[in-house]
């Protein structure tokens, strides 16, 4: 397969997800696992929305399985396919509107709902990869869950490494969305903790060898910008992610201070949920604490090196006061650092070869 030079990109994302999961499933499966890594949204078209745009979701009110990506927001397989890529989508689409999947990548993969769903999905990406030419390609493969995902990457590598592309490949495989223990809260943002798997293409050096684990804080809106940064996609709009290639070569020993998940709607919203849904709410963590704030409920404060299970709620404790100042805080902060984002166009000629 001749091709032009650039690496290739393939994302595998599941609906939902753990460690665990991955752990059974993948066993010694190539790649550096990114074991604090959390979701923008426990709702998967949130999630969908932010990781494809590097925007929270409130940013532009992604809130609600209802409000997917409008045509003219940012879309990173429209981004890919604009760049030269070859892309290739299969499975669910829980993030654009069905009129507009045509128009965002080469080939929208549909297969028909039958038992062998998984298997089907990836009979038509490998058969992309055997037959695309002269183009570095995406391919997208959203999945349900966690069944026969060892075969599904196994088929997948396989394929790569049969066109000669296996090491000039990154492959991205997570959840959009954790999966809470039966034992969990059931409203403690304990989803938004999701599992990130990242095989880098040789043309990156990788300080941790393949197979070890990062610590670091990461969100899933950092897959956005990794992917931007590898693909040399142009910069046509904010976005908020971070590159997770300098924690990867050994240029940065830290990554995030603070992780962010929001979620629920206002009472005035009926559009959104209302009264039905949870209420508006956001989850700040950071290495050590674990902070929620909610609109007219309890606020709830976790010391997670002494109560990793979230057990005792230290909100109201007047001896943990200045924390939650300062938690607050942060937030308040990151919320005016993102709040909105002003678009490039229609300026952006005058801004040419300075971005």
């Amino acid at each position: 397969m001749e091709k032009q030079a650039g690496p290739n990109i393939v994302l595998v994302i599941l609906d939902g997800g753990s460690m665990d999961d991955w752990d059974d499933s993948l066993g010694s499966l190539e790649g550096i696992r990114f074991t604090q890594c959390y979701a923008q949204s426990e709702e998967l078209t949130p999630s969908f929305c932010s990781f494809m745009t590097g925007w929270y979701p409130h940013v532009r009110g992604h809130r609600t399985p209802e409000y997917r990506l409008a045509p003219t927001e940012p879309f990173l397989l429209k981004q890919l396919t604009e760049r030269g890529f070859a892309t290739w989508w299969g499975g669910d689409n829980p993030v654009v509107d069905a009129e507009a999947e045509s128009r965002v990548c080469t080939v929208r993969f549909r297969p028909e709902q039958t038992e062998a769903y998984a298997e089907v999905l990836v009979d038509g990406a490998v058969k992309f990869v055997e037959q695309a030419q002269n183009k570095p390609i995406c391919i997208c493969l959203t999945l349900r869950d966690e069944v026969e995902l060892r075969t599904v990457i196994g088929r997948l590598t396989d394929a790569w490494k049969a066109a000669g592309e296996w090491d000039n490949t990154a492959l991205f495989l997570f959840s959009a969305r954790g999966r809470r223990s039966a034992a969990a809260r059931v409203d403690g943002f304990t989803a938004a903790h999701v599992p990130l798997l990242i095989k880098y293409p040789s043309s990156c050096t990788a300080i941790p060898e393949e197979g070890q684990q990062v610590g670091a804080l990461v969100e899933l809106i950092d897959v956005y910008a990794t992917i931007a940064e590898l693909a040399g996609l142009p910069q046509r709009h904010t976005h908020f992610g971070r590159s997770l290639l300098p924690i990867i070569q050994g240029k940065a020993e830290r990554h995030r201070e603070q992780v962010f998940c929001e979620g629920g709607c206002l009472v005035t919203e009926p559009h959104a949920g209302g009264k039905l849904a949870r209420g508006k709410s956001v989850m700040l963590r950071t290495a050590e604490w674990k902070f929620i704030k909610r609109l007219n409920e309890q606020t709830e404060l976790y010391d997670l090196s002494i109560d990793p299970k979230e057990l005792v709620n230290l909100a109201d404790d007047p001896q943990y006061e200045s924390v939650r100042k300062k938690l607050l805080n942060l937030l308040a902060i990151r919320y005016m650092e993102t709040i909105d984002v002003v678009p490039y166009e229609p300026v952006m000629h005058k801004l040419e070869g300075r971005l």
